[in-house]
């Protein structure tokens, strides 16, 4: 199985739900020192540790021969483990997100032999992207696969003539949503957008951004409220920011969770047992959705815009871009008005992502 692995509680929570579904089956995935700190308790996870010095070698080996060879493209670390891993394995499977972003150097990350080996590819969007090179090259590819679903209709019909793609809700809809409680407190996924990673575009809202996140969590303070500051990435920043926050409001009301730190459970239990929640991370919406809880979506990517489009989701939001003229009263008002049928409908397609996998695994849900 591919992932990626960087204490991210979307792509942890997306391995776990792979292993969770698939109780009988092996898994091995690929990562760093460190990244597996939450999925040490998946018995049928074995996570293979690449920093080791024994890997390190191999790798500079290959390098070192596509180099002498002229094949080498800047291919990310570990390429020849992964493509030979694929070789001995029942079934390869990448659940992915957003992977699918072009970048400048978007042909180091592209290794067509790995897709030779027919794989799944579970829950991607595709894009933003703006070469037809692009575009094409990701189709070939994609052609060669078992099963391509994508998590939004946008992404789905640029590759809809595929036999082996389909559409289906993100697969985090799969996860259990029972147990659910009102604990009162007002959780809010923080992101830091001055993070390099992030796009200029981005980054050019931090200030504006941050600021707003105070004045909303000093209206609930100032209402005597429980404020949760969740950092769902703390490799990208979030729990500073969580922190700064804290730190200038310096209120007993304010408490800063880092999703490393608790884990897995831990977190999905955070969602199941707020009251309000005011999503950055693609995911704090999904699970908000998910729950039935009353939440305000700060929208900073098209993949939060395709999903809430295809749910049908008419309530308040903000862009990053706009939010700094958002009234702190309009982020704290939003209602839950999704039609419970058409929520029902969008879970249980969630599971098609698992369709040719149930069958291949003898596994009918």
């Amino acid at each position: 199985m591919r992932a990626y692995l960087n204490n991210n509680f979307g792509d942890d929570l997306f391995v776990k739900l792979i292993c969770d579904r698939y109780p009988n089956e092996k898994f091995i995935v690929l990562g760093d020192s460190g990244n597996d700190r939450n999925l040490k308790d998946i018995a049928n996870l074995n996570y293979i540790k690449t920093d080791s010095l024994f890997f390190k070698v191999i790798n500079s080996i290959c390098i070192k021969w596509q180099k002498l060879t002229n094949t080498y493209k800047g291919n990310y670390r570990n390429l020849f483990f992964i493509n030979l891993f694929s070789r001995f394995c029942k079934d390869n499977i990448f659940i992915v997100g957003s992977f699918f972003v072009e970048t400048d150097r978007w042909d180091h990350m592209f290794d067509e032999p790995w897709y030779k080996s027919h794989p799944y590819i579970i829950d991607c969007n595709f894009g933003p992207y703006t070469s037809e090179e692009y575009y094409k090259e990701h189709k070939r590819c994609f052609s060669m696969c078992k099963q391509v679903s994508f998590r939004d209709i946008k992404s789905y019909n640029l590759f809809s003539d595929l036999p082996c793609a389909l559409y289906a809700p993100d697969v985090v809809y799969n996860l259990d949503s029972s147990d659910l409680q009102d604990d009162g407190y007002y959780l809010i996924s923080v992101m830091d957008f001055a993070n390099t990673a992030k796009s200029k575009e981005a980054n050019s809202y931090h200030d504006s951004y941050k600021a707003k996140l105070l004045e909303v969590v000093s209206k609930l303070v100032g209402m005597q409220k429980q404020v949760k500051l969740l950092a769902l990435c703390e490799e990208q920043g979030d729990y500073k920011i969580a922190k700064e926050i804290e730190d200038s409001l310096n209120s007993p009301y304010i408490e800063s969770i880092n999703y490393k730190d608790i884990g897995l459970d831990a977190t999905i239990k955070l969602f199941k047992n707020s009251h309000y929640i005011i999503g950055t991370r693609f995911h704090s919406i999904v699970l908000a959705i998910l729950f039935k809880k009353d939440f305000y979506p700060i929208i900073y990517s098209n993949k939060t815009e395709n999903m809430l489009a295809d749910i049908e989701f008419t309530g308040k939001s903000s862009h990053l871009s706009q939010v700094s003229n958002t009234l702190a009263d309009d982020m704290l008002s939003n209602s839950f008005n999704i039609p419970c049928d058409k929520l029902s409908e969008y879970i249980k397609a969630s599971s098609l992502h698992f369709t040719k996998l149930d069958e291949e695994l003898n596994l009918i849900k």
